[in-house]
């Protein structure tokens, strides 16, 4: 397959035809925000943290989705760009309840540390409130509904590698939730299966599982320990945070097969 070269940032940059410009520059260690992009899912470019300015086009193209293209001139980090990325960090804040100071989550959220990376001291709209449902019914995985900003990775993950197509999307417009098997509360669910992708994914405070909320952050843990999962016969690899002697959460690795 044949490369094809662009200047990004004003660093010359080689990418293999197909590949997007946020692909072409993570080869070349230049930095681009995401939050629903995520390695090994579709992308789809709902989030638009990823907008780029390429010269010649007057709008603004998610990086994610965009074609890397010969000759191109791209350019991620013009105070528009900053500007526009920070008014959509203060509208996320401002449509669900996304106060750290109370979420499980806090300093091992995404949305978290963007806000802190582009210096959002403050949200200049006014915050809606509305009071979302938290599902409790699981034994296993809660989702709070409060603290989701509609990324669609749970949505993705469940389908594009469980292969279990649990999770997906009703309502309309600010009513815009997750449902499982179209319409049921987690618990209730008949295609779940208890895997917890979804959670691992989750870039806020929206998934999380029962059995590891508040043990810890991955920052906080003291080793990380690869293993096989023993609750059935698939041998999926697992990564598992330890801290101070006890297992602090478990995460599947991305290639969760046997062979790898």
């Amino acid at each position: 397959m044949s490369d094809i070269t662009l200047v990004i940032d004003g660093i010359e940059c080689r990418a293999a035809k197909g590949e997007t410009i946020l692909q072409a520059a993570g080869k070349h260690d230049i930095y681009i925000p995401t939050l629903c992009w995520m390695e090994g899912l579709t992308p789809i470019g709902s989030c638009r943290m990823c907008v780029v300015e390429v010269e010649g086009n007057p709008k603004l193209l998610t990086a994610c989705t965009t074609p890397a293209e010969n000759g191109m001139k791209v350019h991620t980090k013009t105070e528009k760009l900053k500007q526009y990325r920070l008014q959509i960090l203060e509208l996320l804040f401002a449509g669900r309840n996304h106060f750290c100071m109370f979420c499980s989550q806090t300093g091992d959220c995404e949305l978290q540390r963007l806000a802190i990376e582009h210096g959002m001291d403050r949200v200049r709209y006014p915050f809606l409130y509305e009071p979302f449902h938290n599902d409790a019914s699981d034994p296993n995985i809660q989702m709070d509904h409060n603290r989701c900003i509609l990324c669609l990775r749970c949505i993705r993950v469940c389908a594009e590698k469980v292969g279990a197509h649990t999770l997906d999307l009703e309502k309309r417009g600010w009513a815009t939730n997750i449902t499982a098997d179209l319409g049921k509360e987690l618990g209730e669910s008949d295609t779940c299966v208890s895997c917890g992708a979804c959670a691992q994914v989750c870039p806020t405070g929206t998934i999380t599982l029962r059995d590891f909320v508040y043990r810890g952050r991955r920052t906080d843990c003291d080793d990380q320990v690869e293993s096989i999962c023993p609750l059935c016969s698939m041998g999926c690899r697992i990564k598992a945070y330890v801290r101070t002697g006890s297992v602090a959460r478990v995460e599947g690795l991305s290639a969760a097969s046997p062979d790898g």
